[in-house]
């Protein structure tokens, strides 16, 4: 069976990590968790810093990502608070432990302690970084399959896999460096 995988809101939040992580998802790499919560805070977030893009668009993407992984919804029973540094991150942890997810997904890797989360779950908290590094070295065929499926998906503009990689660089460096080596 799969690692039961939690995704923050702000792994979702870029179209280009969001695609590669349900893609991954889809092929079996993972079995992607969420809430209704966690997919308002992405909506929430890009209304606020894309205002070009129109809230029916933001709310047909929730929509369609809820379709397309229907068994990724949780729905989390409220836990005594842990004292995260940001209390608003507390229903992520809910979620994780909901569904006894062996991994959670954020960039925001200082507002989940070690220590605290492991007082509620045994979640590890990784960055999006980590674990497409993770997953490269496991299989790295498949892998390479899935970004060039990605890849060959965008046609306004087309992208080569490596172009679609390089744009990612900042929010995964270290996955985009492994990744351009293979492609050597």
């Amino acid at each position: 069976m799969p690692r039961v995988v939690v995704i923050d809101a702000c792994v979702l939040y870029s179209a280009a990590l969001r695609d590669l992580f349900l893609r991954l998802a889809r092929s079996g790499f993972f079995s992607l968790r969420w809430s209704d919560r966690i997919l308002d805070e992405m909506v929430l977030a890009l209304t606020r810093t894309r205002p070009d893009i129109p809230i029916q668009r933001l709310g047909r993407l929730k929509a369609i990502m809820i379709e397309a992984f229907p068994r990724a919804m949780v729905d989390p029973a409220l836990l005594a608070p842990l004292g995260l540094p940001d209390s608003a991150d507390e229903h992520v942890i809910a979620v994780a432990v909901a569904c006894s997810a062996d991994l959670l997904v954020t960039h925001n890797l200082r507002d989940f302690p070690a220590q605290t989360v492991a007082r509620a779950t045994s979640a590890r908290v990784v960055s999006p970084d980590e674990l497409l590094v993770q997953l490269l070295a496991e299989d790295e065929a498949a892998l390479r399959s899935v970004v060039d499926d990605l890849a060959a998906g965008l046609r306004n503009p087309p992208i080569a896999p490596e172009r679609l990689i390089e744009g990612l660089r900042a929010q995964v460096p270290r996955f985009a460096e492994a990744y351009g080596r293979l492609r050597l």
